[in-house]
């Protein structure tokens, strides 16, 4: 049985911390092909490896029992049943399933999950159940040959609080994997229904070089509740070079175009569309430092150009479209040390597309995790994020800071049962400006603690 955490609000504030963690995963992890397990010699945190043919399933049932409470250095206490909710104590139950089959040529992953968190404050499962929910469902294929690679990846979730994820990730394409069915963040009374899909097409046209064509699709819903009703689209098309300077080294560039409509069915006086050219060069550095452990750096650098849509102004006459430069970046890095040990970091800025919200935001945002074990039964993760942003229509009218911090203790009572404590903190301040989330108070603090109990049965595998 997981995590459990009351209060929706906070993954609402919270979005911004929040998926910047995951793009930090994502932009360090191997390929889908290459991938690779740390060894471990844990009962319960230790990792089955992918079969080398063959499949596999793992299917896991989490819960655990939070208390969490919310503040305002301007305002004091938080509380109540609207866009925020509740504090105190909370019960979170969690299942989730992954399943790989690994062919020689072809891979096919799938994974799924549902929460669903009981406010005891309530008094009420099923309203808790229906209103504070969330489920998320992947499923992708990787083809590759010695001179080509394919992948393709779709994603759909359902969630009851607004912003249950920040960043949308990196442009790494992961078959199976999406965003986690989680109710740690949120703004609640809300139904955000969301898809994305993702193709690339990769083929090596010499011994060093290589080119590659890249096609996404976000959308997603939001329909009753509290929140305003409205639609997010973003299209993104990529094409790239890459170069193998050395066994370990590879040099790339890349054209990113993408069109987002950020409030379709909005009165919005900023329009719906936003157009975004960009020209990217990176680097990316994999040295293995054994047959389980390796070390990984990722640089990107760009510049793009945004063209925003008109604004008209108090005597009704438009501005006529405006455009304005910015400089986008990344750099990602893990590193694998002793016999199970993982450090990772990464600061990431540009302009970012967020469900829940109806324009996007400029961000600039960094994360450091280290998780590893302390003995055979006992594993240890830690992290924390920060990120500092602006609208990207509304400029300086809505302005944000935000940073959080985990930390949780694992002990491994079987190969199947574990237990664990878990300390959470989290802290949001809009800056004196307007919310980017009507609704939101314009300073929120939350300390969380939880305890809870997992099983993770390998249901079938090689």
């Amino acid at each position: 049985m997981c995590t459990a955490l009351p209060s929706r609000w906070r993954r609402a504030a919270t979005s911004i911390a929040v998926l910047c963690t995951a793009a930090t995963v994502a932009a360090v992890a191997p390929s889908p092909a290459d991938a690779q397990t740390r060894p471990s010699n844990a009962l319960f945190v230790e990792n089955r490896p992918d079969p080398t043919n063959g499949q596999r399933l793992d299917i896991t049932v989490s819960s655990a029992e939070g208390y969490d409470k919310d503040a305002s250095p301007h305002g004091g206490e938080l509380g109540g049943v609207g866009l925020l909710g509740p504090a105190g104590q909370s019960i979170l139950v969690t299942t989730a399933a992954s399943y790989a089959w690994i062919g020689h040529q072809l891979q096919f992953r799938a994974s799924g999950g549902s929460t669903e968190r009981y406010y005891q404050s309530l008094n009420d499962v099923l309203h808790s159940s229906t209103n504070d929910a969330s489920d998320a469902a992947a499923a992708g294929l990787l083809f590759h040959t010695p001179e080509t690679t394919f992948v393709a990846n779709q994603t759909a979730n359902y969630a009851s609080s607004l912003l249950y994820n920040f960043l949308p990730g990196t442009a790494t394409i992961t078959p199976g994997t999406g965003p986690a069915a989680t109710a740690d963040y949120g703004l609640s009374n809300s139904q955000i229904y969301a898809y994305s899909s993702a193709t690339e097409y990769t083929r090596r046209v010499s011994t060093r070089n290589s080119v590659s064509a890249a096609a996404e699709w976000e959308h997603s819903d939001i329909v009753g509740g509290r929140a305003d009703s409205q639609q997010l689209n973003v299209y993104k098309a990529r094409a790239g070079f890459a170069h193998h300077v050395g066994h370990n080294f590879t040099a790339l560039a890349g054209y990113v175009y993408r069109f987002g409509d950020v409030a379709a069915g909005r009165l919005v006086p900023y329009g719906q569309v936003l157009k975004e050219n960009e020209l990217e060069l990176g680097v990316d550095y994999h040295r293995p430092l054994s047959a389980t452990r390796s070390f990984n750096v990722q640089i990107r650098l760009g510049g793009s150009t945004i063209k925003l849509p008109p604004v008209t102004g108090i005597d009704l006459v438009p501005t006529g479209d405006r455009r304005y430069e910015q400089f986008s970046g990344q750099l990602a890095t893990a590193y694998d040390f002793g016999r199970s040990w993982q450090a990772s970091g990464s600061f990431r800025r540009g302009l970012e597309y967020v469900t829940g919200l109806g324009e996007p935001v400029l961000a600039d945002a960094f994360t450091a995790r280290v998780d590893g074990l302390l003995t055979r039964r006992v594993d240890l993760l830690a992290s924390a994020a920060y990120s500092s942003g602006e609208s990207a229509l509304t400029r300086a009218a809505s302005l944000f800071n935000t940073y959080t911090g985990t930390v949780r203790l694992r002990f491994g009572l079987t190969r199947t049962w574990a237990t664990y404590a878990e300390y959470l903190y989290y802290f949001y301040d809009s800056r004196g400006t307007a919310p980017l989330v009507p609704g939101l108070p314009p300073s929120l603090e939350r300390n969380g603690v939880r305890v809870g109990l997992m099983l993770r049965v390998p249901a079938a595998g090689k």
